[in-house]
C-alpha cells in the first residue's frame, strides 16, 4: 500500500515530463501566425486551380520573362515556409501589433526585439477573416557583408522576391523575382 503513492507519484512525473506541448512541436496552437500551415493551404488551393505563372527574373538590371503552364507550386512558395518564426527559441522574441479598422483586425506585424534575429518583420494583412497579403523581411548585417531579402505574397494572385547583396569591396547586387498567377497566358 505504501509503494502505490509513490508509483502513481512516478507516473505522474514521468507523464508531465513527456507531455506533448503543441506549441513547442508544432501540433497545437502556435504564438505567431502558423506560415507553414498557411501557405501548405496556398499551394493545395493553387494546385486544384492550376493557373499559369509569368515569371520574371531581374539580376542586377537584366530581365528575362517565362510563362510557365505546370507551376510546381510547392516549390514556387517554399521560401515563404521557411521563414515561419514559430520556433521554441522564438517565443516572446518578436513584439507582436495587431491594427484594427471599425473593430476589425486588419493586420498583424511582428518585429524582431534583437538584432540578431535574420527575420526582422513578418506582416499579414487581412480582409474580414481573409489574408490578403503576407510580407516577410530579413536581413543579416556583419563587417564582411549585408543582405537584405523582401518577400510579399498576395493570396492566390502573385508573389515577389528582392534581394540585395552587399559584400565588402564588392558592387551591391540585386536579384528579383516575381510571379503573377494567372487563369490564361
Amino acid at each position: 500500500m505504501k509503494k502505490l503513492p509513490a508509483a502513481v507519484l512516478l507516473c505522474l512525473l514521468a507523464l508531465a515530463c513527456n507531455r506533448n506541448d503543441g506549441a513547442k512541436n508544432g501540433n497545437g496552437p502556435q504564438p505567431y501566425f502558423d506560415l507553414k500551415s498557411y501557405f501548405a493551404g496556398q499551394i493545395s488551393a493553387l494546385e486544384a486551380r492550376s493557373p499559369a505563372v509569368r515569371k520574371r527574373i531581374e539580376v542586377n538590371g537584366k530581365t528575362e520573362e517565362k510563362d510557365l503552364r505546370d507551376a510546381d507550386f510547392a516549390g514556387e512558395l517554399s521560401i515563404f515556409q521557411r521563414y515561419d518564426i514559430n520556433k521554441p527559441a522564438w517565443i516572446d522574441q518578436y513584439q507582436i501589433d495587431s491594427l484594427f479598422e471599425g473593430g476589425q483586425l486588419t493586420g498583424i506585424r511582428y518585429t524582431a526585439k534583437k538584432d540578431d534575429l535574420k527575420i526582422r518583420k513578418v506582416e499579414v494583412d487581412f480582409a474580414g477573416d481573409t489574408v490578403q497579403e503576407v510580407s516577410i523581411f530579413n536581413e543579416v548585417r556583419s563587417t564582411t557583408m549585408n543582405v537584405s531579402q523582401e518577400l510579399h505574397y498576395r493570396a492566390g494572385k502573385a508573389y515577389s522576391i528582392v534581394n540585395l547583396q552587399k559584400l565588402a569591396f564588392s558592387k551591391e547586387k540585386r536579384v528579383a523575382i516575381s510571379a503573377d498567377f494567372t487563369e490564361g497566358i
